[in-house]
């Protein structure tokens, strides 16, 4: 069996182009519909706050109980961002558990700095988000977003985590993993 080379391009401005990594087959999108880009933002581990409500000084994603702090600054171009990952059993044995994350957001000034720095205002919630309500250990996965679906379209966010508890003594959960990914 022999093996023959072969020319695999397309014409551009009358010129065959090879396709490369550097030049890729050009793509018509029939329907419209362009392809995202996940960016990976932030990954770590957070102990959540035990609350039943979520509140923009519960401890964020990064670890900060600083409710002025942003989680994710220069986020304009985010549609929406995806939070993955692992939570532990909880302690005390409840007999039931619900781990919420809450997405807060605000718009800021060219140089970064917020609209609004003073009073219950500084920062809009966008909204809860259930990640579980399983007493077992377990995977979560929530995809962050407006209530409509269109774009966020802030420039900062703050990511928020709250655990809330019914039963048990002193329930507690330990560190939750999370990795959080925006959407282009």
């Amino acid at each position: 069996m022999s093996l023959y080379p072969t020319l695999i391009g397309y014409l551009q401005g009358g010129e065959v182009v090879g396709v490369s990594g550097a030049t890729p087959m050009p793509v018509v999108l029939a329907d419209g519909v362009a392809p995202s880009a996940i960016d990976n933002l932030l990954w770590g581990s957070v102990a959540p706050t035990n609350a039943a409500s979520s509140a923009p000084t519960h401890v964020d994603l990064a670890g900060n109980s600083d409710g002025e702090t942003p989680t994710i600054v220069n986020a304009k171009d985010y549609k929406r961002f995806i939070l993955t990952g692992w939570h532990p059993a909880p302690s005390g044995l409840p007999t039931a558990m619900t781990l919420n994350a809450a997405l807060w957001a605000r718009a800021t000034d060219p140089s970064g700095a917020p609209l609004h720095t003073s009073g219950t205002a500084v920062w809009y919630k966008v909204g809860d988000f259930t990640l579980s309500t399983s007493l077992s250990a377990g995977y979560f996965r929530a995809v962050l977003e407006t209530p409509d679906g269109k774009p966020l379209g802030f420039d900062a966010y703050r990511i928020t985590l709250n655990v809330s508890f019914v039963g048990g003594t002193n329930p507690s959960l330990g560190a939750v993993n999370a990795v959080l990914r925006g959407e282009r």
